[in-house]
């Protein structure tokens, strides 16, 4: 599931959202096959880090960490990055509802002119269009009912066609996105979300820990007889103007 980069030598990149870094190592990768150039690191927590730095090193690349919220991005100037990849961060920016919309705004700001953007999103449950899928979206809405009774704040997903007409609306051009589809094997998933699961059911109420425990089960059963689930998620790519349309 990797994005398709335009030519990235020299360039400044901006990841919003890292996390674990699984993305990172991705654009990093990409950055230093294309002859080297900048990556700046974007996450609200700078828990991974070091790690990330320490991995990472390479001659050819520029290695740069901002911890920020992507609304507020503090510190970066304005038009001084060629490219801002966001990989499944939106659903969780837009977790305090309205964020993503602001975060965008800030993306346009920080894009040099000509610069792009990269988007990688999942499609909302509700779209789920077969048994594979449909499992995937059990397991996403059973996930976020256990968030919201244990008072945490579950990730919110974008339709393609309304993020589309967010980024026009902020003013990107050339934008476009491209419906995808990825497996994954029981193997892969199942142990640790039953072990996110776990953890989110610990301290609840005996009634509502029983529901969440049956439904879990319910999820493995149907993990285990499908062998996999689909993921249909969807990329999304805009330009900011050479120059100002007005």
């Amino acid at each position: 599931m990797s994005f398709t980069y335009p030519d990235l030598k020299g360039r400044t990149v901006l990841e919003i959202g890292a996390g674990e870094g699984a993305s990172t190592r991705e654009v990093a990768g990409a950055i230093v096959a294309a002859g080297g150039g900048c990556l700046i690191v974007n996450d609200i927590e700078d828990t991974h880090f070091p790690a990330l730095r320490r991995e990472l090193t390479h001659p050819s690349l520029e290695l740069g960490f901002l911890r920020s919220s992507a609304v507020k991005l503090a510190g970066l100037a304005n038009a001084s990055v060629d490219l801002v990849v966001s990989n499944y961060a939106l659903r969780a920016i837009e977790a305090i509802q309205g964020q993503a919309v602001l975060a965008l705004s800030r993306f346009f700001q920080v894009l040099k002119p000509g610069g792009m953007l990269l988007i990688r999103e999942e499609l909302p449950v509700y779209m789920a269009a077969n048994p594979a899928q449909r499992l995937w979206a059990d397991k996403w809405s059973l996930l976020r009912a256990a968030q919201i009774l244990t008072g945490q704040k579950p990730f919110k997903q974008f339709q393609p066609e309304v993020l589309v007409e967010i980024l026009e609306l902020l003013g990107y051009t050339d934008v476009d996105y491209q419906d995808e589809l990825a497996n994954h094997a029981s193997q892969d998933w199942l142990p640790s979300y039953l072990e996110q699961m776990a953890r989110l059911t610990q301290d609840m109420e005996a009634a509502d820990k029983q529901y969440f425990s049956q439904k879990t089960e319910e999820i493995k059963g149907k993990a285990e007889e499908i062998g996999s689930f689909e993921q249909p998620y969807y990329q999304v790519w805009a330009s900011k103007p050479w120059r100002s349309l007005e």
